[in-house]
């Protein structure tokens, strides 16, 4: 998929946006090395979270939308605006990703629930959660290493505000995903974008 993707990517004889989207690439293995070798001190930190969410998903939405733009021959403030819709529209949808992990099922999910947690990956949930319930440091640090971790972790978790707290986050990329969008001219295209935002915080899969 790799390669046919350089090749289509090569045949648009477009530099820029070829350059735009080979970062999407270095930006991908970043948020996964990120991820692989995070410390005890980077696990807790949510501003580490929102960049290795940003460099493994969000990059990807927000550099297309902006590869899409210049392609169209639009101008620089243009091709902003549909960066930064695609970056905030990115982080909205990962971070109702990680909740759904906790509260959909594994029929809804297409993909077995609590999946995150027996990965040993700290998502938002989580980080909000152990506000909360520092009974949860001990898992936490130890990655849900441990047999049954994944399951207490994920009922601390449910008794928390960390689902709630991680579906406000996600709201509040959505608007500055749309306050994004609609600096550009009322459209159809537009009211789509604004409507895909808005799906984005209320699916179930």
């Amino acid at each position: 998929m790799l390669a046919r993707a350089s090749i289509a990517l090569a045949q648009l004889q477009n530099l820029r946006v070829v350059e735009l989207l080979a970062t999407v690439i270095a930006n991908l293995v970043e948020g996964e090395v990120m991820q692989m070798k995070t410390d005890q001190k980077q696990l807790l930190n949510f501003d580490h979270y929102i960049q290795k969410t940003y460099l493994k998903t969000a990059t990807l939405i927000a550099k297309s939308c902006q590869a899409s733009v210049i392609l169209a021959g639009q101008a620089e403030d243009v091709a902003d605006i549909a960066y930064q819709f695609g970056r905030n529209f990115g982080l909205a949808f990962q971070l109702v990703d990680d909740m759904l992990d906790f509260t959909g099922t594994s029929d809804e999910l297409g993909k077995p629930a609590a999946a995150d947690l027996e990965l040993g990956l700290i998502t938002a949930p989580v980080l909000f959660a152990l506000e909360e319930a520092p009974e949860l440091m001990p898992l936490v640090r130890r990655q849900f290493r441990e047999s049954g971790d994944p399951a207490r972790a994920r009922e601390i978790v449910l008794r928390t505000q960390g689902i709630q707290r991680t579906r406000q986050m996600a709201d509040e990329y959505c608007q500055r995903a749309v306050a994004a969008i609609i600096q550009l001219p009322e459209s159809d295209a537009r009211s789509c974008l604004v409507n895909l935002a808005e799906k984005a915080i209320s699916r179930k899969n």
